[in-house]
C-alpha cells in the first residue's frame, strides 16, 4: 500500500510539473498507515512444533515443508502447479515482483508435493473454481486453516528482540499473544542462510526480491550474525599474551 501511494503521488506530481493538470491533487496525501508485521524468524522449538502439529494433514505438512524450504510467499505458493517442479527444484515467478525463482528443494520435500493432489485450475494449495476466484481469498484460507495449528503448537509472533507480540482483545480488552504466520517460513529461510554466510546477493536471488530489500528488511539478521562472528573472534584471542601489550596508567 505504501509502495502503491508513493507510485500515485509521483504521477500526479509529474502530471502538474508537465503542466497537464493546474494543481497536484496528492500534494497533502499523507502516507496511508501500514501495520508492519514483524520479520521473525521461528526457532527451532516452534519450528518442530509447528511441523509436529500439521503432521497429521498430507496438505498442511507438504505446505509448511515446502514454505520452509522453498522461501515462497503464501500468494506463491497459491499459484504452485506441477508445471513448477521440475525434478527437485521448483522453478516459478514471483507474484509480488515478477521476478523468476529458481530453488532446490530436499528430495524429500519435492516427492511430497509431486504426489500432492491436484485441485480445480490445476493448483496444488488453490481449489480455483470459476474465473472470478481471486488469489487473494485462496491465502485467506490457508491462513484460516492454519490458525488452530499455530493455536495447537502455542506459536505466537516474536519482535526482533525474540518477544512475544501481544495485541489487546477487542471484546475482553485483554493482551493475548499474537498467532505466528505462514510467511514467517520465508524469514525462517533467511535467518538460516545468513546465519550460514550466504552473501545477501545470492539470497535475493532466491527470494525473487532485490538486496536492497533483503538489506532493509533483514539488518537485524545480519547484526546477529556479525554478532556471532564478533565473539568467535574474541574467542580466538590468546588473553594471557594480551596482557604483555597492556598500557600501564
Amino acid at each position: 500500500m505504501t509502495i502503491q501511494s508513493e507510485r500515485l503521488k509521483q504521477f500526479f506530481r509529474s502530471c502538474h510539473d508537465l503542466g497537464w493538470i493546474p494543481e497536484n491533487p496528492t500534494a497533502k496525501l499523507k502516507p496511508p498507515k501500514v501495520k508492519q508485521e514483524p520479520v521473525y524468524a521461528f526457532p527451532k522449538v516452534d519450528r518442530n512444533a509447528l511441523l509436529k502439529a500439521v503432521s497429521d494433514d498430507d496438505f498442511l505438512l507438504t505446505l509448511n515443508l515446502t514454505m520452509r524450504y522453498s522461501a515462497l510467499a503464501p500468494v506463491d505458493m497459491v499459484f504452485l502447479k506441477p508445471q513448477n517442479l521440475h525434478g527437485d527444484r521448483i522453478v516459478t515467478k514471483r507474484t509480488k515482483t515478477a521476478k523468476r525463482v529458481n530453488v532446490k528443494l530436499p528430495m524429500v520435500v519435492a516427492e511430497r508435493l509431486s504426489a500432492l493432489p491436484v485441485q480445480a485450475g490445476g493448483y496444488w494449495f488453490w481449489n480455483r473454481i470459476g474465473g472470478d476466484s481471486k488469489h487473494e481469498t485462496a491465502t485467506g484460507n490457508l491462513r484460516r486453516m492454519m490458525r488452530p495449528y499455530f493455536e495447537k503448537a502455542k506459536v505466537y509472533q516474536r519482535d526482533e528482540h525474540g518477544e512475544i507480540v501481544y495485541e489487546r482483545d477487542e471484546e475482553t480488552h485483554e493482551l493475548k499473544p499474537v498467532l505466528g504466520t505462514l510467511y514467517q517460513w520465508r524469514h525462517t529461510f533467511v535467518h538460516e542462510h545468513i546465519m550460514k554466510d550466504t552473501p545477501p546477493s545470492r539470497i535475493a536471488e532466491l527470494l525473487g526480491d532485490t538486496l536492497r530489500i533483503v538489506m532493509e528488511t533483514y539488518a537485524h539478521f545480519i547484526e546477529e550474525r556479525q554478532a556471532q562472528l564478533d565473539k568467535a573472534a574474541a574467542r580466538s584471542w590468546n588473553n594471557k599474551e594480551l596482557e604483555a601489550y597492556r598500557i600501564n596508567v
